[in-house]
């Protein structure tokens, strides 16, 4: 019993902390847009890849560091501190104790909020791979260039990167013959390019992260995530085309043929807003280097261990909330 009260305690840390900073994060991204729309892509994708990483990153850590002072006496690996602070509520897993109902229903509350989440994640995850798993099966697998192509037959128009570990392009024969040779070659360095940058990877992990924020709080700052990643594989495109205005072209011309612009959890050189990305690379395409995902998920994991490094006071301020509640 106490084991499922220390557990529905350490969700509930998560929950507040996920959602506080999930909150803040949305309120700063609204504020400061103006001002990060004039980083270069690169550098927006990797900004806003932290930010809408810091609410989960937030919540693991302090659950952990607020959690490991118990966890390590139960295997004898720090000394039993509870006996120093029965003044207020702690969290703990070696003893019994009496735990305000309205702590207990607010965890439970937490815990309900965030199984809704990552069941609506999951079903939505499952029906796109359902959906890309039977589009696959109607098509045929080509390894000419870097990243396999799987072209489709008929409709729908697509011409989409896919896919995290198997990483490889979608593209529709009736897309393929109803734009340029040249306009293809500059859609597919674009696809090629959400590749090239783990896209989808940073994508999945995103959503994932979701789960720990508040509900719908995040969506503003991982569709800005979105457009910096559109807007990057553009440039990306754009150097290894030789021309900007070659990939303004292959977006509306791809633009121009499809019916539908279909939203397969993965990126499609149609995606995001169509004007503001070709006016941006027809006003000159900005391709600096930016950190990649590794590179910021690294930053990410090490900002994570200073938070761990101070577990013991990160423990006793946690305690100090819960006493509240």
């Amino acid at each position: 019993m106490r084991a499922l009260q220390f557990f529905v305690e350490c969700v509930l840390i998560a929950t507040i902390v996920g959602m506080g900073v999930s909150i803040g994060v949305a309120l700063i991204e609204r504020v400061t847009r103006r001002w990060t729309d004039r980083f270069a892509p690169s550098r927006r994708s990797d900004l806003f890849f932290v930010a809408a990483l810091l609410p989960a990153m937030c919540a693991i850590a302090v659950t952990t560091a607020a959690a490991g002072p118990s966890l390590l006496a139960l295997f004898d690996l720090h000394h039993d501190h509870c006996g120093t602070h029965l003044h207020h509520a702690h969290l703990c897993l070696l003893h019994d104790f009496d735990i305000p109902a309205l702590r207990i229903g607010l965890g439970v509350a937490a815990l309900t909020v965030l199984a809704l989440q990552a069941i609506r994640f999951g079903v939505a995850l499952f029906a796109q791979q359902r959906t890309l798993s039977a589009l696959e099966a109607l098509g045929r697998e080509s390894g000419d260039g870097r990243f396999s192509i799987v072209r489709l037959p008929g409709e729908p128009r697509l011409c989409h990167a896919v896919g995290v570990h198997r990483r490889r392009v979608l593209l529709s024969d009736s897309l393929a013959h109803a734009i340029s040779e040249c306009e293809l070659k500059a859609a597919l360095a674009h696809e090629e390019a959400h590749h090239d940058r783990w896209d989808g990877l940073a994508a999945l992990l995103l959503r994932t992260s979701a789960i720990l924020s508040a509900p719908y709080v995040m969506r503003s700052v991982i569709a800005a995530h979105r457009v910096a990643i559109e807007e990057a594989a553009d440039s990306r495109a754009a150097r290894i085309v030789g021309s900007p205005r070659l990939v303004a072209e292959a977006i509306l011309a791809v633009a121009r043929v499809q019916v539908l612009r279909p939203d397969l959890l993965q990126h499609g050189i149609t995606s995001g807003d169509i004007e503001r990305r070709v006016t941006r690379l027809l006003d000159g395409a900005d391709d600096r280097p930016s950190v990649g995902l590794f590179g910021v998920a690294s930053v990410c994991l090490f900002a994570s261990m200073f938070i761990l490094l101070g577990a013991h006071p990160i423990h006793h301020a946690v305690e100090s909330l819960l006493h509240l509640i």
